[in-house]
């Protein structure tokens, strides 16, 4: 299966009468996935609504399919745990319009690129995202545009950027975000950034 698929490629699995729609759940983390058939881990989108496949070794390949049919009519996943699996090689585009169709993504330790972080949060500060919660820890966020993830904050329930490499002007720019009063985010995880030189006046209003 290529990561050109197409919705006519899993037509039973949109079936409503098909005894795997029961599943909804799935969680095959820390098993090395990496010779699975592409396609087969894929069609599992259309029926389940929570899938983690957390450090499950993902090639290129089953990646970029997995997300082309995320963006398909028909995929029922919701939530998505994806960490610790190399992303770098989805395409910045299909990657932002998958991950901003879903309620909760978790990409920590991904090897995300910085197009693919601004695709993502660029989506998240117009409105054109239904994600409420997003974990992009441990990835290198430090030449992203402040302004990013200034407008994540104002949209997310719950964001976590740990271990980031945040600048102080990132962070200060996120504090203000928060204080300005129009912000959604109820938890923000942010731990194993240095805070040192953040002006103690913007943190202090937090």
């Amino acid at each position: 299966m290529t990561a050109t698929a197409t919705a006519s490629r899993f037509p039973k699995f949109g079936c409503k009468d098909d005894i795997r729609c029961r599943l909804k759940k799935l969680d095959i983390s820390f098993n090395n996935l990496s010779t699975m058939e592409p396609g087969m881990m894929a069609r599992a989108a259309f029926f389940l609504e929570e899938l983690s496949l957390f450090d499950t070794q993902l090639t290129k390949q089953q990646a970029c399919t997995l997300f082309t049919v995320l963006t398909m009519g028909g995929s029922q996943v919701k939530k998505l745990y994806i960490q610790y699996n190399n992303l770098s090689t989805v395409r910045p585009d299909l990657l932002a319009r998958a991950v901003n169709m879903l309620e909760e993504v978790w990409m920590s330790g991904t090897e995300l690129t910085v197009k693919q972080l601004e695709a993502i949060l660029i989506g998240i500060g117009k409105g054109q995202s239904s994600l409420k919660e997003l974990d992009i820890g441990e990835n290198n966020l430090t030449t992203l545009d402040p302004s990013f993830l200034a407008g994540a904050v104002k949209r997310l329930r719950n964001l976590m950027i740990e271990e980031t490499q945040l600048t102080v002007e990132q962070v200060e720019a996120i504090c203000v975000a928060i204080c300005e009063g129009d912000c959604e985010v109820m938890n923000l995880e942010i731990e194993w950034n240095i805070l040192s030189s953040v002006n103690p006046d913007i943190l202090a209003r937090v």
